[in-house]
């Protein structure tokens, strides 16, 4: 009975060393079979409107538009950034890796940015992934972040830092319970 074991066990540790670190810790071992799953579950894609001749964007960019640092894209035309809802897992994960803000701090900022001036309203806010696609799509300048699994082909999935989604080195994971 023993020896019937051993292969299992071999074929259950090279599956474990398969699953990357970073999604044993965010639980994602669930079916360690579908890393594909995984990463369409986990990645948040940055899209824009397919006529936007922009394939990729920094991290540092991606940042500073969705500060209201950039108003405009490379090309001219003007950036118009969108998020989901408080509450919402897309938005959790924009505010950790694009803002590096709480909530709270991003009122805050806004709020100053709007004290001292300046545009002061924020990216558009959104209920659904289906509501993010239709703005980006209908909007020329848009952009949004939406889940790798719910990406269509009515807009564009742009690389961030040079890795697009769905590579194992992306930058923009979601930290799912």
């Amino acid at each position: 009975m023993q020896m019937r074991l051993i292969p299992l066990v071999v074929a259950l540790v090279i599956a474990a060393r398969l699953v990357k670190p970073d999604a044993i810790a965010a639980g994602h071992v669930a079916d360690a079979t579908a890393p594909a799953a995984v990463i369409a579950r986990s990645h948040l894609a940055v899209i824009v409107n397919k006529a936007n001749p922009v394939a990729g964007i920094s991290l540092h960019e991606l940042r500073a538009i969705y500060l209201g640092d950039q108003a405009a894209w490379q090309h001219g035309r003007r950036a118009t950034p969108a998020l989901r809802e408080p509450g919402d897992p897309e938005r959790a994960a924009a505010l950790r890796l694009i803002y590096r803000m709480s909530e709270a701090d991003l009122s805050r900022h806004f709020l100053h940015r709007t004290f001292m001036g300046g545009t002061g309203t924020g990216p558009r806010t959104l209920a659904t992934a289906e509501g993010m696609k239709r703005f980006v799509f209908n909007v020329p300048g848009g952009i949004g972040l939406l889940r790798l699994a719910d990406l269509d082909d009515t807009v564009k999935a742009l690389k961030v830092d040079d890795t697009a989604p769905g590579d194992a080195a992306y930058a923009l994971v979601i930290a799912e319970p």
